[in-house]
């Protein structure tokens, strides 16, 4: 092993355990600053010599749009605030990219062994957040990490604020990215279980699964099913290409037992004398006319009113990093609730910064990758990239109700999930 890939070896874990259980740092502008540089730095030193120049001509790209931006902007007015927020939005996509690069340079430089190794480290901190989950909503609190969380938040999810649900956060600050992270954290353990033959990441896939539950996401509930279709149908496919694998009759007894197992246990645990389950089906059942379907709504509507009575320009390219909520802020302007400043909605936040060649790119991004990922669904890792199209499309899924590509946890666990799927069918 090389000295680079001794360091490599060493950072790219450090920033996977960084991101799950310290992200909430990187809220404050100059941990996120200090980060962004650091992550600059080793991708710089240690990406592969394949990546090298695509890295500088991406950063490269990623600063000449954000001098464009800037430069439409401030000929209507200069404004230090706006260049901050703009740059740092900026940073958000910068960083992805990095995070991509990054982790795509580890799974170039190392051997299927070592990728493995990495995936089941990635797995037990999936593990270890889910169980703290679980714990968290018997004592009602999160005792680790409350000390890292912005106060705003709390009011959000705290039945300590008058929520009438408490909502796990885990790590990771808020219910809904704590719930993107789980749902991952479930596909992750059903592929190694596929991948490795060992039936325990079954017990902490229904874990995760289990923690999944209390953060009451609805947003991640429709992603656990929207990956899960896509899980279902990548192992489908073709009736000529179908092979049915061979599952021992005890590993369905299991699997089977425990997920009944945690059903009767949702079933038998009461909250305002309710069960669990109840509760969850509730979420959805009561959902129509809430503050939170008002807000998503209101938001699209709000953006779409807004860009069909732009002019060309901002139509076609959008108004910069970070606009959208630039502009609701000076504007005064809420959707639903006072002082929030967002419509909770990734795809249009999208559109009202990038304009419609954006979305056309970003869309087009996206179904390249699932046509290239169903394309080779017949590969020797095929577990592994099953996991990818799942964990993809219940990110993508879940962006549809918060701005997740602005968690920089997110879009970590994004540039994970493809550097994963672009290495495995490079291999292929």
């Amino acid at each position: 092993m090389t000295n680079s890939n001794i360091l490599i070896n060493l950072v790219v874990p450090f920033f996977f355990f960084f991101m799950m259980f310290f992200s909430p740092l990187v809220l404050n502008q100059y941990v996120y600053y200090a980060f962004g540089m650091l992550l600059f730095f080793f991708v710089i030193t240690q990406s592969h010599r394949n990546l090298f120049t695509r890295s500088l001509l991406l950063s490269l790209l990623i600063f000449s749009s954000f001098l464009l931006y800037f430069g439409l902007r401030s000929t209507l007015s200069l404004d230090k605030d706006m260049l901050k927020r703009m740059a740092t939005v900026a940073m958000f996509i910068g960083t992805f990219v990095l995070n991509y690069i990054l982790v795509k340079s580890f799974l170039l430089k190392n051997t299927t062994l070592v990728r493995d190794r990495l995936l089941k480290f990635i797995a037990v901190m999936f593990n270890v957040i889910a169980f703290y989950c679980l714990i968290e909503y018997a004592l009602k609190f999160n005792p680790l990490f409350n000390w890292m969380f912005n106060a705003d938040y709390q009011r959000y999810y705290s039945i300590n604020r008058g929520y009438e649900l408490y909502r796990v956060s885990g790590p990771m600050q808020h219910p809904i990215v704590m719930g993107n992270f789980l749902v991952v954290g479930t596909f992750l353990n059903f592929a190694l279980f596929s991948h490795l033959k060992k039936n325990i990441y079954v017990v902490f896939a229904l874990l995760n699964a289990a923690a999944l539950f209390v953060t009451f996401s609805r947003s991640s509930y429709i992603a656990l099913a929207a990956g899960a279709i896509a899980f279902l149908a990548f192992s489908f496919g073709q009736k000529r290409n179908i092979r049915v694998p061979r599952i021992s009759m005890p590993k369905v007894i299991a699997f089977i037992f425990i997920a009944v197992a945690l059903i009767l246990v949702m079933s038998l645990v009461q909250m305002d004398g309710k069960s669990l389950i109840a509760s969850i089906a509730e979420r959805f059942s009561g959902a129509s006319g809430t503050a939170s379907v008002a807000q998503r709504s209101g938001g699209i509507k709000y953006v779409l009113d807004m860009m069909l009575h732009s002019n060309l320009l901002n139509f076609l390219i959008g108004h910069g990093y970070g606009m959208l909520s630039w502009d609701m802020r000076e504007n005064n302007t809420s959707i639903f609730l006072s002082e929030f400043f967002i419509i909770d909605n990734q795809y249009f936040t999208f559109f009202y910064e990038f304009g419609i060649l954006g979305i056309i790119v970003l869309f087009a991004g996206i179904v390249s990758i699932l046509r290239k990922t169903f394309m080779n669904r017949q590969i020797d890792h095929s577990p592994l990239l099953r996991f990818t199209l799942a964990a993809f499309v219940a990110i993508m899924v879940n962006i549809v109700f918060y701005e997740g590509a602005y968690w920089t946890s997110i879009a970590f666990l994004l540039s994970f999930v493809l550097a994963l799927n672009t290495n495995l069918l490079r291999r292929n």
